[in-house]
C-alpha cells in the first residue's frame, strides 16, 4: 500500500473555456470596450499607413509603431497618467530607431483619448499626477510637431485646440458623474432618514395609544368593579338588582372592548376633524387625480364604525396613487355592501408604466413605492381583520381590499 503525503496538494485544475472568457471580460471591462475597439482600428490603420512607400516606413516600422503608440490608450481608462508616459516614450523611441516619419495620423488620436481620460479621472489628493500626465501629452505633441515631415508650426494651434476640448470634455464627464454619484448618495441618505422618521412617529404613536388604553381601562375597570360589588352585595336578597348590576357589568366590558378597537384601529390615522368617511370620496377622486375616475357602489349601504370609514377612505387614497395620472387614463373604483363585508375595488393603469416624461406632469413610481403603497393598504386592511389581494393584467393594477363588516359592528 502506497502512503499518501498530506502535504502534497492536488494540482489546480486547467483552467476551462468560462473560466478563460471570464478573464478575457474582466479585461474588456477593465480597460474600456471603446478604447478596447480604439486600440485595434488605430492598430489596423497604422499598419496600413505606415508600410506605405510615401510615408518613409516599412514593415519594421509597423511592428515597433503599432504597440508603442497604440497600447498605451488601453491603460487610459486605468491609469491615463502612465498611459500619457508611455505614448510619449513610444514617440521617442520611434524617432530614434525609425527616424522622420508621418505619424501625427496613429499618434494624435491615441493622445486626444487619453487626454479625455485624464479630464474625466479624479485626481484625488494626487492632482499632480494630472498635471504630470498633461506635460508628456505636451512633450509628445512637441516631438511630433518637430520630427513629423507632415506638420509645421502652424498644426500647434489646432492640435492644442483639440486637446483642449478634449480635456473640457473630460472635466464635464467627471463632474456630471460626481454629480450623479452625490445625488444617489442623498437619495439613499433620505430614504434613511425616512425609516428613521417613520420609526419616531411608530413610537410615538405606540406611546399615544398606551396612553389612551391606560386611561381608558383605568376608568372602565373602576366603573365595572363598581357594578360588580353592588351585585354581589343584592345577590342575596334583591334578584333584580343583582341582575341589573350584572348586566352593567357585560355592557361595560363590551363598551372597554369596542373603545379599545376604536385607538387601534386609528393607529395609523392622524386625527382629523371630523374625519373623511364614504361620502367624501367623490371629492377624494376629483382633488386625488386628474384621470376619468369613477365611483360606483353597489349594495345596500351599512352604517360603519368611524374608523371603519376612515380606514377604507385612506385605502381608495392610497391606491390611487399606485394609478397613471393622466386626463385620458379610465380609473375606476368600486364599492360593494355584502352581507358581512365591503369589499373595495380600484383599478387601472399602473403609474409603473408612465414614462418620466409623460404630459400629464405626474411623477414616476417606483417598484419600491407601488410595494411600500400596497403593503400599507395591507396592514391597514388587518387591522380590521380583513385582506387584500392584487391582480396586474396588462398594462394595469386591479387591488381588492375586503373589510369585515362583523368586526365593524363589533368594534
Amino acid at each position: 500500500m502506497t502512503d499518501i503525503d498530506p502535504n502534497v496538494t492536488k494540482a489546480a485544475n486547467p483552467p476551462g473555456p468560462a473560466d478563460r472568457a471570464g478573464r478575457a471580460w474582466a479585461f474588456v471591462t477593465a480597460v474600456g470596450i471603446g478604447n478596447l475597439l480604439f486600440a485595434i482600428v488605430v492598430g489596423l490603420a497604422a499598419v496600413v499607413s505606415v508600410t506605405e512607400e510615401y510615408n518613409g516606413g516599412g514593415v519594421a516600422a509597423a511592428v515597433l509603431l503599432v504597440p508603442f503608440v497604440t497600447i498605451p490608450v488601453l491603460l487610459a481608462k486605468v491609469a491615463p497618467v502612465w498611459a500619457a508616459f508611455a505614448l510619449a516614450a513610444g514617440a521617442l523611441l520611434n524617432e530614434i530607431v525609425i527616424g522622420p516619419m508621418i505619424r501625427c495620423g496613429v499618434i494624435f488620436p491615441v493622445m486626444l483619448v487619453i487626454v479625455y481620460q485624464l479630464g474625466a479621472a479624479d485626481p484625488g489628493k494626487h492632482r499632480i499626477n494630472q498635471w504630470l500626465g498633461i506635460g508628456a501629452c505636451v512633450a509628445t505633441t512637441a516631438m511630433e510637431l518637430a520630427w513629423d515631415p507632415a506638420l509645421d508650426s502652424s498644426a500647434a494651434i489646432f492640435v492644442g485646440s483639440l486637446g483642449v476640448g478634449f480635456f473640457c470634455a473630460g472635466l464635464l464627464i467627471r463632474s456630471r458623474t460626481k454629480l450623479v454619484a452625490t445625488l444617489q448618495r442623498r437619495t439613499s441618505e433620505l430614504h434613511e432618514q425616512r425609516d428613521r422618521t417613520a420609526a419616531l412617529e411608530v413610537a410615538a404613536d405606540r406611546a399615544r395609544v398606551g396612553a389612551d388604553l391606560e386611561r381608558l381601562i383605568r376608568g372602565q375597570i373602576h366603573s365595572i368593579g363598581v357594578s360588580a360589588e353592588q351585585a354581589k352585595a343584592a345577590a342575596d336578597g334583591d334578584t333584580d338588582r343583582a341582575q341589573a348590576a350584572l348586566i352593567d357589568v357585560e355592557n361595560s366590558g363590551r363598551e372597554t372592548l369596542a373603545r379599545m378597537r376604536d385607538v387601534v384601529g386609528n393607529l395609523r390615522d392622524a386625527p382629523t376633524e371630523p374625519p373623511p368617511g364614504l361620502d367624501q370620496l367623490p371629492g377624494l377622486l376629483r382633488r386625488a387625480t386628474c384621470s376619468d375616475a369613477r365611483l360606483t357602489i353597489a349594495g345596500p349601504a351599512r352604517p360603519l364604525t368611524t374608523n371603519v370609514e376612515l380606514s377604507a377612505y385612506r385605502i381608495v387614497e392610497q391606491l390611487l396613487t399606485t394609478l397613471r395620472d393622466q386626463p385620458k387614463v379610465r380609473v375606476e373604483v368600486h364599492l360593494r355592501f355584502t352581507d358581512d363585508a365591503l369589499e373595495i375595488r380600484v383599478s387601472g393603469p399602473t403609474a409603473r408604466n408612465t414614462s418620466p416624461g409623460s404630459d400629464s406632469g405626474s411623477s414616476h413610481t417606483s417598484t419600491t413605492d407601488l410595494r411600500s403603497t400596497l403593503h400599507a393598504v395591507r396592514v391597514r386592511a388587518e387591522i380590521h381583520g380583513g385582506m387584500m389581494t392584487t391582480r396586474t393584467p396588462v398594462g394595469r393594477l386591479e387591488t381588492e381590499v375586503r373589510l369585515p363588516l362583523l368586526t365593524a359592528a363589533a368594534g
